[in-house]
């Protein structure tokens, strides 16, 4: 007689309306001898969280973060991205070479308008700020090839602030890590 134990882990996407079902299995047949389900004593990824596999191999004890299917594989490695190509396609988004706010980001524009960048700070929960596209009046351009930002004046720069010199040549920012959402590999932001 065999007897099968299933744990599923349910992952839903509200946004997608999609479900994504994985499950380990543990099998065993009437002498009592069970299949591993993983390494004894192991560490391993299933989408964002980390388990611990048991002394014996038999369970695993997990994390229980919510994992975006859209974002994670199984194995715990990110999916890719969209394609840049698929960007580069796009029209002008922006006013080329002009500063703008995006919610509580500070962006400029690219040479032509195409894309930009911006500061990567994660927005209070329920931030409604900023227009978007809407000019900054703390990054705006400034004269002259030797100043880098306006004298005297602080800013955020990511979730850093930073503080200007008297010439505006110069500026040193507090060194928090700041959270990576949202973004590609080339500091785009992914929208």
């Amino acid at each position: 007689m065999k007897r099968a134990f299933f744990i599923f882990l349910i992952v839903a996407s509200i946004s997608e309306l999609s479900i994504t079902i994985s499950f380990a299995a543990t099998f065993g047949e009437s002498n009592g001898v069970e299949k591993k389900i993983c390494e004894p004593k192991s560490t391993f990824k299933n989408y964002c969280n980390i388990c611990f596999c048991s002394d014996d191999g038999l369970t695993a004890d997990c994390s229980r973060k919510f994992c975006d299917p859209n974002v994670w594989n199984a194995d715990g490695t990110r999916r890719p991205l969209a394609p840049l190509s698929l960007y580069k396609s796009l029209k002008q988004v922006c006013k080329p070479n002009s500063p703008f706010k995006m919610d509580c980001n500070y962006c400029t524009c690219s040479d032509d308008g195409t894309k930009f960048a911006c500061t990567r700070i994660a927005c209070p929960k329920g931030y409604t700020g900023g227009n978007l596209f809407k000019k900054s009046a703390v990054h705006k351009r400034v004269a002259g090839p030797a100043q880098v930002c306006e004298p005297n004046q602080g800013f955020k720069l990511d979730c850093n602030h930073c503080r200007c010199n008297s010439l505006g040549t110069k500026y040193m920012c507090t060194k928090m890590l700041c959270p990576r959402y949202n973004w590609n590999e080339d500091d785009a932001m992914i929208f």
